[in-house]
């Protein structure tokens, strides 16, 4: 643990366990939306992001996503994968803006709010995507491929590990966790995600799994 420190906010009720040398950007809330960003120096594929919004008065608990399984198929299948191809400048103006030195380092970030988007769209619709046969693989024209590695239910949070791969580009392992809570006025969505591309896994994945793995909600 001395290679590792815990890093605790009490304004967004949640703490977890990051490398000691790594930096932390914060974005500037709405009042409606927050992202926190952990991430070493000098790469940009590697990192562990938060996301935070508020949610409807639909969504009571976790399970209003469905349970685990069921969401984590529909989590993988989703056309999240060409996300990294938005441009900044689309996404900036929609979103909360973050310190210069996580923007101009991490563009991918912005993945966690449109992930957000299409969860809470998808799925206060009843959007159910059906997935046939046992392989759990998904290929989605014009190449960008998806897999479901692992996922379960825990400490109150939903896990999900699953890699995303466009053409041309490294295949990307993503752990994500999942888990609601309320501030004392309406629940919130907390999105949490670590990632990694194959040619920094040795680096950076068992860091960044543990990372993800102690991310726990303050009651």
């Amino acid at each position: 643990m001395e290679d590792f420190r815990v890093y605790t906010d009490e304004a967004n009720k949640f703490k977890i366990t990051i490398p000691q040398d790594w930096l932390v950007g914060t974005g500037e809330g709405d009042g409606v939306r927050s992202l926190i960003a952990f991430y070493p120096q000098n790469t940009a594929n590697s990192s562990v992001s938060l996301a935070i919004t508020s949610l409807g008065a639909d969504f009571t608990r976790l399970e209003s996503f469905g349970k685990v399984d069921a969401f984590a198929e529909n989590l993988a299948c989703l056309p999240i994968c060409n996300f990294s191809h938005f441009s900044l400048k689309q996404s900036y103006s929609r979103m909360p803006s973050l310190s210069p030195i996580t923007v101009n380092k991490f563009g991918f970030f912005w993945h966690q709010f449109l992930l957000v988007f299409i969860i809470l769209v998808l799925f206060s619709t009843h959007f159910v995507l059906q997935i046939g046969g046992l392989d759990r693989s998904w290929q989605r024209p014009p190449g960008v491929a998806a897999k479901l590695i692992d996922c379960k239910a825990a400490n109150g949070l939903y896990y999900i590990e699953y890699t995303l791969q466009n053409p041309g580009e490294s295949r990307r392992h993503l752990f994500s966790v999942l888990g609601m809570a309320n501030n004392g006025f309406y629940n919130r969505l907390y999105t949490l995600t670590g990632q990694f591309v194959d040619e920094e896994a040795e680096k950076f994945g068992a860091k960044i799994e543990k990372a993800v793995a102690s991310f726990r909600l303050i009651v």
